[in-house]
């Protein structure tokens, strides 16, 4: 896929997937860590950034990229989320890749689950 299939979901689609998708893993992920789970978002579409859910004062950054998929009406997603502040552990943060069905955004089927240790930053889609 290129970077021209990256899109911006519509802001309903949009809402309910940072509450179901990325809401749950944050939560998910603040619990194991043991630390509070408020986070700012960010969504990434070529060279744009746009500042989605805003918080300076959150735990977590979180950046969202979302590409076309080859099925009609299904959509690939890929989150980075990142501790503002370093964890003792060197945990960092996670990134999660899969997919979903844009009818029902709350379903996301992920493809891979990585924790991230002792990383600096973000990168690309890859």
């Amino acid at each position: 896929m290129k970077a021209s299939d990256e899109f911006v979901p519509p802001q309903e689609e949009l809402e309910a997937f940072l509450r179901e998708v990325i809401g749950s893993e944050i939560a998910r992920a603040s619990s194991s860590a043991g630390v509070d789970g408020t986070f700012s978002a960010h969504l990434i579409c070529g060279a744009n950034e746009l500042h989605i859910q805003s918080d300076d004062s959150s735990t977590w950054v979180v950046r969202a990229m979302f590409r076309h998929a080859h099925s009609p009406g299904r959509a690939l997603a890929k989150i980075r989320a990142r501790l503002r502040r370093p964890h003792s552990t060197g945990y960092c943060g996670f990134s999660l890749k899969g997919g979903y069905d844009r009818n029902n955004p709350g379903f996301f089927q992920a493809r891979s689950r990585t924790n991230e240790y002792n990383t600096v930053g973000f990168s690309g889609w890859a």
